[in-house]
């Protein structure tokens, strides 16, 4: 069936009308801020709060060694059996690699990295990397602040993000579509919260 010139405007009107509704909608429940980047910033869904961590030691030896002392703390404890995410050993960890697991493992496995040190350290960190993660629907958020964080991090296979994290990324993921943005990076922290660090695709370069 052919369309009319009358209808081709009408239908040019209500596409045109949708994308701006649709560009509302997601605006109004999306947060944006700049990035040291240029032409770069990041948007998250409006309501959370990334958890940013000031660290005593960047990515290199002195953090191998602060590792290493974590392993070896842990080590000493009689029951290693996690309880809460409030348990000492749980917190430590976090305070030395949350949200940069993955760089600290890339940087043991170099050869800028000490030994035996390195491997100690890694060693400690697989521990609980293989520790299973409970699925029932009662423990399996519990486990997410205690391990599951660093799990995730690190990509082990067969794990995935908790639902309302997924449900935060398809909401940036739709904005980013809808606004023509190219994802550059995507972080996430250990309280359910995931931000993407975007650019206009027009100014890619």
């Amino acid at each position: 069936m052919s369309i009319n010139t009358n209808q081709q405007d009408w239908w040019d009107i209500f596409t045109h009308m949708s994308v701006e509704k649709l560009k509302q909608k997601h605006s109004s429940e999306i947060e944006m801020y700049p990035s040291s980047f240029s032409n770069q910033f990041f948007i998250q869904v409006k309501g959370t709060k990334f958890v940013q961590l000031e660290f005593e030691h960047g990515i290199g030896n002195e953090l191998v060694k602060q590792v290493v002392q974590w392993s070896r703390d842990r080590e000493k404890v009689e029951s290693r059996q996690i309880i809460s995410s409030s348990d000492s050993d749980v917190v430590q960890l976090k305070h030395l690699l949350l949200g940069r697991a993955r760089q600290f493992i890339d940087f043991c496995a170099s050869d800028k990295s000490i030994e035996p040190e390195s491997t100690i350290a890694q060693l400690g960190i697989s521990d609980v990397v293989l520790d299973p993660w409970p699925k029932k629907s009662f423990a399996a958020p519990v486990y997410y602040h205690i391990w599951g964080w660093l799990q995730l991090e690190l990509g082990k296979k067969g794990e995935r993000q908790m639902p309302i994290t997924l449900k935060r990324e398809r909401q940036l993921s739709e904005y980013c579509r809808i606004n023509n943005l190219l994802i550059k990076k995507k972080e996430y922290d250990s309280q359910l919260n995931v931000r993407y660090l975007v650019k206009e695709k027009n100014n890619e370069g």
